[in-house]
Formats: structure tokens, C-alpha cells, sequence
């Protein structure tokens, strides 16, 4: 009777302790999916003087970033409205190819990465630069329904015709309006840029007469996407030479032929200034000529014309 008690003890402890072994551990999605929803942690060593300083004296802090890791493109930082700025990529690229071609499939690997709609967005090559460590950086202009975005540019970066990663800024598809109609023409808002300007003259490259070539274009004109009070506007991008010691750059409404923005690209010693955000502000001009007296080389004192 006491060996068949023990007997019973002994199964019921084991029934117990077998539950709590086995008890079910709650979780969201299946084990696949909460792996693939983990993020990479890479702690970052850097110290502020490394020079003259003995090993045991250097102290060094870890600073860890979290990376978002999503499909084969580890996201290193992203801008207040989520588009990508930097990330590096996993992505097959066929070497027999051309950068032009891997570009390409570069990007059609991160479109959904970078919140672009590949049916009303694609990126442009306009420069490639080549290196003295075999790496090739691309850059590459937005187009939105076969519109530049002004200010959108992003930049590749390939190690012997491989692409391994990407920065620059552009916009999101989602912030870009889908209206592609201009109100007037190119030529018009030229016109528009004219009156606006003091010294247009028609006969501006006097230089040509002489037989003096300069190899520029008085007028560039674009249309594009433009960022304007934190709304997307079509305007026109036109760059003008009024006369050979003068160049502007304006921005001219598509829809209405309104001026938004212009600004002088050639800064002057005198009489204004432009600030970073090509806002204008008067400042007082030099007092001009003036006589001074002074010392020559002989030790001869002379009155001599100056210019303040």
C-alpha cells in the first residue's frame, strides 16, 4: 500500500512539472515573421583624441543606432517625412550589364523601400564620376510624370560596376501632386522674367562682335516641380544673363505666370547682400575715393588717391 502511494506522487509531481515545461509562450505572427520585424543593432566605437595617448588612457563609448533591415536593404537613416537619405543593399546585379542597367534594377529593388510609385516616378542619370578606388558614384534626377523635381537628386555608389549602397534626398511619390497642366508657355514666362528685370538688353553679348566666343546660352528654361510654402507647384526654372555681368535665376508659376522666388547667382563687393536663403538686405556701400598720405619706398612722404 505505501509503494502504490509513492507510486502516485510520483505521477502527479511529474504531471505538474511536465505543464509548467510545457506551458504555451503567447506571441504575435508565426516565428518567421517576428525574425523578419527584428531590427540590426551596431554599436559605433569613436573617441575624441587618439593621438599621443597611451592605450589604457583612451576611453572609448559605444553608440548604438538601430538600422531597419527590409528586403536586403539595411536603412541607415531616413528624413522627418520617412524618405531614405543612406542605405546599403543586397541586390543581384549582372556584371556583364552596364551601371545604367543595375542602376535600374537597384532601383526597382528599392522602390517600396523608398515610397516610390514606380508608375508616376523614376530616377535619371546625369553624371557619373569614377574614382581612384574603382568606385563609380551616379547621380540620378527625380522625374515625376517626366517632370524633374527641382532639388531631387540622389547619388549610387558602385564598387567595381556593383552597387552596394545609396544616399542624397528626393520626395516621397505619396507628396507629389498628379497635376502635369501649365496655364502658359515657357516663352511666356520669359516675358514675365524680362519686365521684371532693370538692365535686359537685347544686344547683350557685345563680346561676340569682337569674335570672342563665350559658349553660354542667355536663356535656360525648365519645367519643374518646386517646393514652395510646403506645397509641390509646377513652375518654371529659368536661368537669364540680362547682360554679360549679370545672372539670374527665377521661378515662375506655370499656372498663373506669378514670380515665386529669384535670386542674383553673382555676388557683388557692394551695396547688398544675400544671405543662404537668397533673402536680400541693403547694407551700406563704401565711402568711395579718397586722399591719404604716405610713406614711399625712398621714405618719401606723397599724397596718393586711395579708394575705401
Amino acid at each position: 500500500m505505501k509503494n502504490l502511494f509513492t507510486i502516485l506522487l510520483i505521477i502527479v509531481f511529474g504531471t505538474v512539472n511536465a505543464q509548467t515545461t510545457f506551458k504555451t509562450v503567447p506571441g504575435t505572427g508565426n516565428i518567421s515573421e517576428r525574425q523578419s520585424n527584428k531590427t540590426i543593432k551596431t554599436e559605433i566605437f569613436h573617441s575624441n583624441n587618439w593621438k599621443n595617448v597611451s592605450s589604457a588612457a583612451v576611453k572609448i563609448n559605444p553608440l548604438t543606432f538601430e538600422f531597419e533591415k527590409s528586403n536586403g536593404f539595411i536603412v541607415q537613416n531616413r528624413s522627418e517625412t520617412g524618405e531614405v537619405t543612406w542605405m546599403k543593399g543586397f541586390v543581384y546585379q549582372d556584371k556583364s550589364q552596364n551601371l545604367d542597367f543595375n542602376a535600374q534594377s537597384w532601383l526597382d529593388a528599392a522602390a517600396k523601400v523608398m515610397n516610390i510609385n514606380q508608375k508616376s516616378d523614376r530616377f535619371e542619370i546625369n553624371a557619373i564620376h569614377n574614382d581612384d578606388k574603382s568606385q563609380s558614384h551616379i547621380r540620378m534626377d527625380q522625374l515625376h510624370h517626366g517632370i524633374k523635381v527641382y532639388g531631387s537628386e540622389i547619388i549610387l555608389h558602385a564598387q567595381n560596376g556593383k552597387i552596394f549602397s545609396q544616399n542624397g534626398n528626393y520626395v516621397s511619390s505619396a507628396y507629389l501632386p498628379g497635376n502635369t497642366k501649365v496655364a502658359i508657355s515657357d516663352l511666356e514666362a520669359e516675358e514675365v522674367v524680362k519686365k521684371s528685370l532693370e538692365n535686359y538688353h537685347e544686344d547683350w553679348n557685345k563680346l561676340k562682335k569682337l569674335g570672342f566666343e563665350i559658349g553660354i546660352d542667355r536663356w535656360n528654361t525648365e519645367l519643374v516641380y518646386y517646393k514652395h510654402q510646403d506645397e509641390f507647384l509646377l513652375v518654371y526654372h529659368i536661368s537669364v544673363y540680362p547682360n554679360l555681368g549679370e545672372h539670374f535665376e527665377y521661378f515662375i508659376d506655370a499656372s498663373n505666370g506669378q514670380i515665386i522666388h529669384h535670386f542674383s547667382t553673382i555676388c557683388r563687393a557692394h551695396n547688398h547682400d544675400f544671405s543662404n536663403d537668397h533673402k536680400k538686405e541693403m547694407i551700406p556701400p563704401p565711402d568711395g575715393p579718397k586722399v591719404a598720405n604716405a610713406t614711399d619706398l625712398f621714405g618719401i612722404n606723397r599724397t596718393i588717391d586711395t579708394y575705401e
